[in-house]
């Protein structure tokens, strides 16, 4: 039984029925199987991994960037401390934790889409090394 076969029975068997969600669902599921096969949209896909990606990177390093800035302010406060400099500290501590966090997020998400366009490059070069082979 294929995939989408399996999920259409998971689906008539939990309900008992066939709802007008359900068959959207198992369009767009057959849509996106075929997608998946289209050499074109591969290379749609792969494109807007590659601009993601780029994107990612460029929030990356803002966020580097700003990262050292923080410090750079937080070094000047702490060289300066007074009752109004110990509250800017505890912001710019604050803001510096917040930057880290964002850069971790996007290194995590840099790294799964790289993945993922590894993935479909390997599909993709896979495909066509059968084609190439189907065509000799």
């Amino acid at each position: 039984m294929n995939h989408l076969t399996r999920l259409q029975q998971e689906d008539d068997d939990n309900s008992g029925r066939t709802t007008p969600d359900l068959k959207e669902k198992r369009c767009r599921q057959r849509r996106n199987s075929l997608d998946e096969r289209d050499p074109h949209k591969q290379a749609e896909t792969i494109l807007s991994l590659r601009e993601t990606i780029a994107t990612l990177r460029e929030k990356l390093n803002g966020a580097v960037n700003e990262q050292a800035r923080l410090k750079q302010e937080l070094n000047v406060a702490r060289a300066n401390t007074s009752p109004e400099l110990a509250t800017q500290v505890a912001v710019l501590t604050s803001q510096l934790s917040y930057e880290k966090k964002w850069r971790q997020v996007l290194e995590t998400k840099e790294i799964r889409l790289r993945q993922e366009l590894e993935t479909k490059l390997e599909t993709k070069e896979q495909a066509s090394n059968k084609n190439w082979r189907a065509d000799r």
